[in-house]
């Protein structure tokens, strides 16, 4: 039961992540990479992590739900949402839209650019010269890996909403 109702809320979370950034990716793709859209896409994922953690806490009733289970229910909803998120980015990315890549490179130049005050003229043209002679490319490996450091920032997020939770 407490599986079922993070998976559950997991991929409809996930789905709302996906749709809010097709939402921005059809008004203009600049904007979905930007770094604004993809942090408010955390107040989803709290969302639905928050959901899972009170739709099973209801379920039980006068049982309540220990911290532990309060941390399995956020932090499985979430894994499943980033899961999500992330495959469907990297298929996006690699093989639907790879003009993408280079949008999000020309972004990132453009934040190097604008840093140059706090990095000095020489060590912003020496990132600016290594970022484009190794440029962004779209890897399995580089997805997975974000995937995985989503996935630690997603269990620090579960346990404050674990305890909101307890009973």
């Amino acid at each position: 039961m407490l599986k079922e109702t993070a998976i559950r809320i997991g991929i409809l979370t996930g789905v709302a992540v996906i749709g809010y950034f097709i939402l921005f990716y059809v008004i203009d793709k600049s904007l979905m990479l930007s770094s604004g859209v993809y942090w408010a896409s955390t107040i989803l994922f709290i969302g639905g992590m928050v959901y899972a953690c009170r739709l099973e806490r209801q379920k039980r009733g006068q049982a309540g739900l220990a911290i532990q289970d309060s941390i399995k229910i956020a932090f499985t909803t979430y894994v499943i949402t980033a899961f999500l998120y992330h495959t469907w980015l990297y298929i996006l990315m690699a093989y639907l839209d790879p003009s993408l890549v280079e949008i999000q490179k020309d972004m990132l130049l453009q934040q190097i650019e604008r840093s140059s005050t706090v990095l000095g003229k020489e060590l912003t043209e020496q990132v600016k010269d290594g970022f484009r002679s190794e440029g962004i490319d779209v890897s399995l490996s580089k997805s997975f890996f974000a995937l995985a450091q989503s996935i630690l920032f997603g269990f620090i997020l579960a346990i404050p909403i674990a305890f909101t939770h307890r009973t």
